[in-house]
């Protein structure tokens, strides 16, 4: 697979995975109106959302979008894994 293949699957998957936070909010929405439990929900929330925000700096980074571009404010304790983000990397290299 070349390069190029990959990051039109790795650009599929963040719209794919997007669809799927927001649906996910909006569950955790209303379990938390009914007054019913939410917190599966939320600790899968925040795992795909980790996940999601590193794979994106590194579909962002390969297009050569620059790191301050993407993330123009960090809070302090909030900064990316760089070594996900280069894991995500290393996984779109290939033939051009």
């Amino acid at each position: 697979m070349t390069k190029l293949e990959k990051l039109r699957n790795m650009k599929e998957n963040l719209k794919n995975e997007g669809i799927f936070l927001r649906e996910l909010k909006r569950t955790i929405a209303n379990e938390q109106k009914a007054n019913e439990y939410a917190g599966d929900s939320q600790c899968t929330l925040i795992e795909h959302t980790r996940i999601y925000r590193h794979k994106h700096i590194a579909y962002c980074l390969e297009l050569g979008t620059e790191y301050s571009a993407i993330e123009k404010t960090v809070r302090e304790g909030n900064k990316p894994s760089w070594s996900l983000i280069n894991e995500f990397r290393e996984n779109l290299q290939g033939d051009l």
